[in-house]
């Protein structure tokens, strides 16, 4: 062994002597294949050389074969439509620790391995299962709002969806045929929970949608706006236009143009009218950059330019048609021409109100906001159009959790004032249902700003020397938490860092990558990002990048690695390539 131990040593030499100070080696392969015995070195750059293989461990599919297969495994693996196979003979992890190489064999951090007690929402819970601050609150009489309010894991969603029974109950008993309900959350992740618990409970009907799909469909409705909203708005437009100093232009903007209906041209004098931005930046002072007028009104130009499909009409349709199917401006700078944005649906309604226009909408005699925290003030004020007389809200969230700040949450009272609802009871409820005591003591400490304590059991924290390192311990563990029917969330600070490490972990596992709402909440693996995951729970929750850079220290990014923190029922594993995130204080 030592004497192959020196020939490996020998080999790498070679490699760095060739390749020069820039290579990197990660790993070793020795492969059986065709009769002959081959090795490869797994690295960050491929290097051609004589009697040398030294391939990308992101682009080789030889780095498949060392991230999923032991020595003395059979494998068999497809390259540019030829079929690779052999055995794994022997296999190594490579470092350079102090200025020396060691050779070591791969042994990723693995989990605890006790039992784990699984997620509130694999089962029915019935009112009978709810605490007594719980019960009191679905209970308070009918004709109150409800604010529901308190950290993470705290029951928060499971109240709402007793509240919205337990009122559905009533107005089936009084025979009232015509009450209507509606729940509304910021994801498409957190709709299917919904979903999810409102069938088990079967208790009627419940409309179930996302924030953003309803309000959008409510203004198409009303003010005859495109059928596609954009993709392409930055954030600095979507800061701007959920900003509250929106309102000091809007009863000037209705004056100025006069009429008595809202239309989208409303728009185009909004967004594109430089003094009218300018007062916006004036009144909002200093939280909205000089930049932001500039994006908004380049944005506005192009939302308001036709599609290829309208300027070219004129020509035959069958010329128009792309081989992909897709329209002519998807996926270019193009592409978000002849739309609206979501957050103008807002505004178009607050002008509506301004100008005495009432639309002929769906009103509800119920409404359930679940995660409010993340919605604007003038969104609030659409939904206060929205409620019956004599209708009521439910209204559950964090503060704690305000990982959006472009949706300018200015405190409960604010909140409900803006829904017309400030005389709602309200409830905070205390005693944490989800995560293990260690997991909620360390969401606790993050959010007063203290430094957290890993205990090694609930919590692990671990800092990796670079990006394969951590892509091989993650699918070391997660794959024996795969066959463990386990619900394993991989949460990324956002959606390209998903993507990213999605990439890297599927060299070894085959886990989904979801950033699209679409979780099964079925055992397995997944990589998604905060956002998607606010509101929903696993058994075992790995943040892969509680790095400085993914969660610097600022208010947003210390709430957003809170959000995602607080996911974890009975694990949660902390990793970084590089620096820790200095709001976790490790």
């Amino acid at each position: 062994m030592e004497l192959d131990r020196q020939d490996l040593a020998a080999l790498c030499e070679r490699a760095v002597a060739a390749g020069g100070e820039g290579l990197v080696l990660f790993g070793h392969l020795r492969l059986a294949t065709g009769g002959r015995v081959r090795d490869v070195l797994l690295a960050n750059r491929t290097l051609v050389g004589r009697d040398l293989t030294v391939v990308d461990w992101r682009a080789s599919p030889l780095a498949e074969v060392f991230f999923r297969h032991r020595e003395g495994d059979e494998y068999e693996i497809e390259s540019d439509g030829r079929e690779l196979a052999g055995r794994v003979e022997e296999r190594h992890l490579l470092r350079v620790a102090r200025g020396a190489l060691e050779i070591a064999a791969p042994q990723g951090d693995r989990p605890p391995g006790r039992p784990v007690r699984g997620g509130a929402g694999r089962a029915p819970i019935t009112i009978d299962h709810l605490d007594a601050d719980q019960q009191s609150a679905v209970l308070r009489p009918d004709h109150e709002s409800v604010l529901v309010r308190g950290a993470a894991g705290v029951g928060k969603t499971l109240v709402a969806l007793h509240r919205a029974a337990h009122l559905a109950r009533q107005a089936a008993a009084r025979g009232d045929l015509q009450w209507r309900a509606i729940a509304l959350v910021p994801s498409e992740g957190l709709r299917r929970l919904w979903r999810t618990l409102w069938d088990r409970l079967g208790e009627g009907t419940l409309e179930v949608v996302t924030f953003d799909d309803w309000i959008a469909a409510r203004a198409r409705k009303a003010f005859r706006l495109p059928a596609r909203t954009s993709q392409g708005a930055s954030a600095s437009v979507i800061r701007l236009k959920r900003h509250p100093a929106v309102c000091a232009v809007l009863a000037d903007l209705v004056a100025a143009r006069g009429g008595k209906q809202t239309r989208r041209p409303d728009l185009l004098h909004l967004w594109g009218e430089k003094p009218l931005l300018e007062r916006i930046l004036a009144a909002a002072g200093g939280e909205l950059g000089e930049r932001a007028i500039a994006d908004v009104m380049l944005h506005t130009r192009l939302q308001f330019t036709d599609t290829a499909e309208k300027e070219y009409r004129h020509v035959d349709a069958a010329r128009l048609a792309t081989v992909d199917g897709r329209a002519i401006d998807e996926g270019t700078p193009m592409e978000d021409a002849g739309t609206f944005d979501v957050e103008d649906a807002a505004v178009l309604f607050e002008l509506a109100r301004l100008r005495g226009q009432s639309p002929r909408l769906e009103r509800y005699d119920h409404i359930v906001l679940d995660e409010a925290q993340l919605l604007a003030p003038l969104e609030l004020d659409a939904l206060r159009g929205a409620l019956r007389p004599g209708g009521r809200f439910t209204v559950a969230g964090d503060e704690r959790q305000v990982s959006d700040d472009s949706a300018w949450f200015a405190g409960w009272d604010a909140t409900l004032a803006r829904l017309g609802a400030a005389a709602a009871s309200r409830t905070e409820l205390a005693h944490n249902y989800r995560s293990a005591p260690p997991i909620a003591r360390a969401a606790e400490e993050l959010a007063a700003g203290r430094a957290i304590e890993a205990d090694g059991v609930h919590l692990t924290a671990t800092r990796f020397a670079g990006d394969f390192y951590r892509a091989l311990a993650l699918c070391e563990a997660l794959d024996d938490l795969a066959a463990a029917d386990l619900t394993v969330g991989v949460i990324a600070r956002d959606a390209e860092g998903a993507r990213r490490i999605h990439r890297d972990l599927s060299l070894g596992l085959d886990p989904q990558l979801i950033l699209d709402g679409a979780f099964s909440f079925e055992p397995g693996v997944v990589v998604t990002s905060v956002a998607e995951a606010q509101g929903l729970e696993f058994d075992v929750v790995v943040l892969p990048d509680a790095s400085a850079t993914a969660y610097p220290d600022a208010p947003t990014a210390r709430r957003a690695l809170y959000v995602a923190m607080t996911r974890a029922v009975d694990w949660l594993w902390l990793a970084t390539v590089g620096s820790w995130s200095p709001a976790l204080g490790l």
